[in-house]
């Protein structure tokens, strides 16, 4: 069977099917929100529930026994990342080692952990590497570029990989394309550029300078705001994309906010269902932590593990 722990909406779900040609068997999260989009796009059995808290006994149940045959997780990544601010949350961070409880009573043969970079900076990046080297036959860390996998993001993600096959991975490399193919134009409101945030449009300023590409341009407004070309990469889809992401008209007077469904085509989640009434905000925050699918896919591949039929549900 195959399981993705800490499936969010589905974007991790949507990889693996692509690359497999089936859902995962079991899905399991703790936001109602997530489980709820995830129910429109997979045909998973999905649980919602406080991953922390699945002991042997649950896992037990909920596999039934079965062998694991893929076991993915993406536990929060917030308390690892280089732009939380403020005092780790130690219970959260700790999530991290979710995986271990699950291999220690389970069979599983494969296990993927995705996260950001910075979680190399952190004893729990050691702790995982040994315990997981006592376990596996091969455990091995990769960084995997959005743009390496067709997509137009500037997302990198580590990917710890720990299986008992003994083949090298390969990585398939695909063609990013520019970001402006993922916008719609139709439709949005434009509105006059004035801010109080001096770091903000001072990058602006200085993103073409002469005035000579003559082209609309994003610009972040994280706390190192810089400006890119549309032609080019969006910058990584965060949470809070919908405030800190914008279009900056090519004269420099006007902006406008990225719609959820541009979000989420530049994230790779094409047709993908959220729950709509929950807000704007929600929806982003949804996008924002889903794996793009075609990095899940890739990773995947890399196993080269046995195609299956769809699930049935």
């Amino acid at each position: 069977m195959i399981v993705d722990l800490f499936c969010g909406a589905g974007g991790a779900s949507e990889g693996i099917r692509q690359a497999l040609d089936r859902s995962p068997d079991l899905a399991i999260d703790g936001c109602a929100l997530a489980c709820c989009s995830h129910s429109y796009n997979h045909k998973s059995k999905l649980i919602c529930a406080d991953i922390g808290k699945i002991g042997a006994k649950k896992i037990k149940k909920y596999t039934e026994g079965k062998d694991i045959e893929l076991l993915w997780a993406s536990p929060p990544c917030t308390e690892f990342s280089r732009i939380k601010l403020g005092e780790k949350n130690k219970d959260i961070a700790e999530l991290v080692y979710t995986p271990l409880t699950w291999i220690e009573n389970a069979s599983v043969e494969n296990l993927i952990i995705e996260n950001v970079l910075d979680l190399r900076n952190y004893d729990q990046y050691n702790i995982l590497l040994d315990k997981l080297s006592k376990r596996f036959r091969r455990v091995e860390t990769h960084i995997v570029k959005h743009r390496d996998c067709g997509g137009a993001t500037m997302r990198e993600r580590l990917f710890i990989i720990a299986r008992n096959t003994n083949f090298n991975l390969c990585f398939d490399k695909q063609k990013s394309k520019p970001a402006q193919d993922y916008l719609d134009e139709k439709n949005v409101a434009w509105k006059p550029l004035i801010s109080k945030d001096v770091r903000f449009m001072a990058a602006i300023d200085q993103y073409d300078p002469l005035g000579i590409l003559g082209e609309d341009f994003f610009c972040s407004k994280t706390l190192f705001p810089c400006a890119y070309p549309i032609t080019g990469l969006f910058p990584t889809i965060t949470t809070k994309s919908y405030h800190q992401a914008c279009l900056i008209s090519a004269d420099k007077t006007h902006y406008r906010l990225f719609s959820a469904i541009e979000l989420a085509r530049l994230q790779g989640l094409y047709g993908f269902y959220f729950c709509e009434f929950v807000g704007a905000d929600k929806i982003i925050k949804q996008i924002g932590n889903a794996v793009p699918p075609s990095m899940a896919k890739t990773v995947v591949e890399a196993l080269k593990l046995d195609k299956g039929a769809e699930n049935e549900r």
